[in-house]
């Protein structure tokens, strides 16, 4: 072979590792890559209580008994040191005074919920609790009452094993609760002391609900 002929096919040879070099690398090369972003945000329980109406009868400057009615909508969602009943620091109450409150809640959030009533922390003076009676009803509901110191009141307006109701995003639920001083009461009850707590629970529904 002369050596023109080698060159030539050396020449050829290389280029065909060049050519094989090439075809590996760019095999090499491919390839294939997909990112999808997931965008979670947590839902919100929103529960807005409200009480849309007041009715009390009370004592007036004189001692006589008086009936108002306040039909302003005051806001209790937040921690308030204003009672339901708007009564005011030292004010006094005796037989024939009574407060009904009508309540309002609302679901402004992005879950629905069930939701229940409790009365806690009930404590003063059993001769006046015994005289106190509270009625409660929903939704115009079938009425129930029980003074305070009965052990029915904590859980007239339902309970975490049997709520109230269910409330839907956007909807809204009512109750009424009233307080009165029983007439028949004694004079044992004179001066006496008694406090408790409007608790509304609020309480995502789960599938299984």
């Amino acid at each position: 072979m002369s050596k023109r002929s080698r060159i030539i096919l050396l020449s050829c040879v290389t280029v065909l590792c060049c050519v094989a070099l090439i075809t590996a690398g760019t095999l090499a090369l491919f390839t294939y890559n997909r990112t999808v972003t997931n965008h979670l945000q947590a839902g919100s329980l929103v529960a807005t209580l409200t009480r849309t109406e007041l009715v009390s009868t009370v004592l007036d400057a004189h001692g006589r008994l008086v009936t108002s009615a306040d039909d302003d909508p005051k806001d209790f969602t937040e921690q308030s040191a204003d009672n339901v009943f708007g009564l005011k620091s030292q004010e006094t109450v005796a037989p024939g005074c009574s407060f009904e409150a009508a309540m309002q809640l609302s679901n402004g959030g992005t879950v629905a919920f069930c939701y229940w009533v409790e009365i806690t922390g009930i404590s003063g003076d059993d001769e006046l609790q015994d005289q106190l009676q509270l009625t409660v009803s929903v939704n115009g509901g079938q009425a129930r009452s029980a003074t305070l110191t009965s052990g029915e009141a904590a859980s007239l307006l339902g309970s975490e094993q049997s709520p109230v109701g269910t409330l839907a995003v956007g909807e809204q639920g009512s109750f009424t609760v009233k307080l009165e001083f029983l007439s028949a009461a004694g004079n044992d009850a004179q001066s006496k002391t008694a406090s408790f707590d409007l608790v509304v629970h609020a309480v995502q529904v789960t599938a299984q609900q």
